[in-house]
């Protein structure tokens, strides 16, 4: 979003290398009616809690899985319901504190680790004694064993579910009802079962195994050793949690189906320990909907309410729309849910502007403003958005912070900290290793300072990295490395001071380097640079900017373009966002898109993120601006989302 004025240095900048190959809700509540709600939190652990929250006052028992790293949690579920347990999510190290209040409230005296140390190491056993809880593990060598482990403790087994150990769907979507019946859940290799496996089977009579998955999942080899065998199938993961669901149907007797993304699998693993207690499916869902999926839902979903599980930033409120009380309307049309504005613009607001700017979005269903960055760390410049105390750096006369934060406070918005920017970024690059540690340590010191100020207000939701990476940033595989140290380092502060917020970043792709440059720059080595930049930082949610109104890339393109950053962010863990640009640029500068221009890239960016931000409402689109054609922008958006809330 700096990228006008920086791009053709950063061009030259490429030559000069030598080129290798290589939301929202806390709590529960009420989305657009009575027959659709959100369990929520603003991250996986406070989702799980208030899951937890929802269906428990008080539980002797609770289960304690991984909230990183799926494969042994896939099984939990089974060993929920034999407990009356909910399932909640830990650190591998440390309990967040969500999951230690919860605890806590309903006052649980055992718990049982599903896995090894490798995932749920024993500073947690540790942590529980002296909490005055019991710690129990079951756990094996592998994925595989730790399934049979947790079997074991099942009695009275007469049928088995088997599903994929590599994935989390097809697990995922046989756990409740397998809750339900006692059924243990195996995983299982594509190829081959171990030896357990088989002494397993041995020691049961078994009367039914499910296969969850076609043979690219579980091979006819591996399913032929199951006893009293029958496969549930589908070409997509969405097609076989359907089918799944339609199998086991009699046996959802609940008043609610659960919905949670298919994209990851935290919520839904939380969800279905309370799935199982109330009888009722966990539907699995893509934006936009899959055709079973929302075929299964337009005819069975009848007068029963629908449970979302999770924040908006992972199913968004557009997704589902309701008219009736007994009739849900399933609308995939995308709307904002957040938006940027950069600190210069907003740099003298005081507390009724900030009012009046956040009640507008409000009232178009935005609920977060990013303020891209709140320091300038360029040695010529060198200042703060708010009264520092860092040596050497200028405050600016209004405190920006206070007053956004405190603004946001009373209208029940959130507001997220961009931290440091630095002009060098584009002139240095990944290459510079000592750079990047000066201001990585430059930013720990912003970190620690906005901690220490600001992060008591309700309305703070996370942070923001303004550092842009784009297809010419890291091209080498020392590059990428340099950059995965530089965000580690700097998320790892804010992780430190605020353990339960977001991190978010937003790069962009220019289709046009391509071109110029050649294969260095291809839509492949996008998505492993994004892999080997993000993985195991900590960052949270990558939101790609577009980039059509800068005139790097088309309308068009943005499907091939979303594809593989999506292919790059599922491998390094992080959630996709849309950053829409709603700008044009033009000689005379920046002016606001057209609405139908801003739908239509929204639009191509639907199937492959779960949120949208924008760049910008408050710049281009804004209610109070004196350019009409901004105001009038403003309309045409306010319209556009009453219309499709209908």
């Amino acid at each position: 979003m700096g990228r006008v004025f920086t791009f053709l240095v950063t061009l030259l900048m490429f030559f000069s290398f030598t080129v290798q190959t290589q939301a929202l809700p806390a709590t529960t509540s009420t989305v657009t009616a009575s027959a659709v709600h959100r369990f929520a939190g603003l991250d996986r652990y406070e989702t799980a809690a208030a899951i937890a929250k929802e269906g428990w006052s008080q539980s002797d028992y609770a289960i304690i899985v991984c909230g990183d790293n799926y494969p042994d949690a896939l099984v939990a579920a089974p060993a929920a319901q034999m407990y009356k347990a909910p399932i909640l999510l830990s650190y591998k190290d440390t309990l967040p504190p969500v999951t230690r209040q919860v605890l806590i409230n309903l006052s649980v005296k055992n718990v049982i680790l599903i896995g090894g140390t490798g995932v749920l190491s024993d500073n947690l056993t540790s942590e529980f004694i002296a909490m005055g809880i019991t710690p129990n593990r079951w756990a094996g060598k592998d994925r595989y064993e730790t399934s049979l482990i947790v079997a074991s403790h099942i009695s009275d087994i007469s049928q088995i579910a088997v599903a994929t150990g590599e994935d989390f769907a097809d697990a995922l979507s046989i756990a409740s009802v397998a809750a339900q019946k006692s059924m243990p859940i195996l995983l299982a290799p594509q190829t081959e079962i171990s030896d357990s496996t088989r002494s397993f089977l041995k020691q049961h009579n078994l009367m039914k195994t499910y296969i969850i998955g076609n043979q690219e999942q579980i091979s006819d080899a591996v399913a032929a050793q199951f006893p009293n065998a029958e496969r549930i199938i589908g070409i997509t993961k969405y097609d076989r949690n359907i089918a799944v669901v339609q199998e086991f149907n009699g046996d959802f007797t609940g008043n609610s189906v659960y919905v949670a993304t298919g994209n990851d699998y935290a919520d839904a693993l939380a969800g279905t320990a309370l799935a199982a207690q109330n009888k009722v499916p966990v539907v699995l869902v893509s934006n936009p909907l899959s055709e079973a999926t929302r075929v299964y839902l337009n005819q069975f979903l009848g007068n029963k309410s629908l449970i979302i599980l999770g924040g908006t930033g992972v199913i968004s409120d557009s997704l589902f729309q309701n008219s009736n009380p007994n009739v849900t309307k399933f609308n995939t049309a995308p709307l904002f849910e957040s938006s940027f504005i950069q600190s210069w613009y907003c740099k003298d607001w005081d507390f009724t502007r900030w009012q009046n700017e956040l009640t507008m979005l409000k009232d178009v269903g935005i609920n977060e403003l990013i303020i891209q960055n709140t320091f300038d760390t360029t040695p010529a410049n060198k200042n703060a958005s708010y009264k520092t105390t860092i040596p050497g750096y200028r405050s600016n006369s209004v405190d920006l912070l206070e007053n956004a934060l405190t603004a946001a406070d009373a209208i029940g918005v959130k507001i997220r900290l961009g931290t440091g920017d630095n002009e060098d970024w584009w002139r240095k690059g990944a290459s510079d290793s000592v750079w990047l540690a000066g201001e990585a340590n430059m930013n720990k010191q912003i970190v620690d300072e906005i901690a220490s100020k600001y992060t008591f207000h309700p309305s703070f939701s996370g942070w923001y990295l303004s550092y842009e990476i784009s297809n010419i940033t890291a091209t080498t595989q020392s590059e990428q490395s340099n950059l995965n140290t530089f965000f580690k380092s700097i998320v790892s502060e804010m992780k430190a001071k605020t353990s339960n917020k977001s991190v978010m970043v937003s790069p962009f792709y220019n289709s046009q380097l391509g071109i110029q440059i050649g294969a260095q720059v291809s839509l492949t080595n996008w998505a492993v640079t994004l892999k080997n930049v993000f993985k195991g930082t900590g960052i949270d949610i990558l939101a790609l900017q577009d980039s059509v109104g800068a005139h790097y890339n088309a309308v068009s393109q943005l499907p091939s373009i979303l594809a593989a950053t999506k292919e790059g962010t599922d491998a390094a863990g992080l959630r996709l966002y849309a950053n829409t640009e709603t700008y044009t640029s033009t000689p005379m500068g920046n002016v606001p898109a057209s609405q139908n221009q801003i739908v239509l890239q929204m639009e191509a960016a639907e199937p492959y993120v779960t949120g949208f931000t924008a760049f910008s409402i408050n710049h281009f689109q804004g209610k109070y601006s004196d350019d009409l054609s901004i105001a009038a922008g403003y309309d045409a958006y306010k319209s556009y989302y009453y219309n499709t809330k209908k």
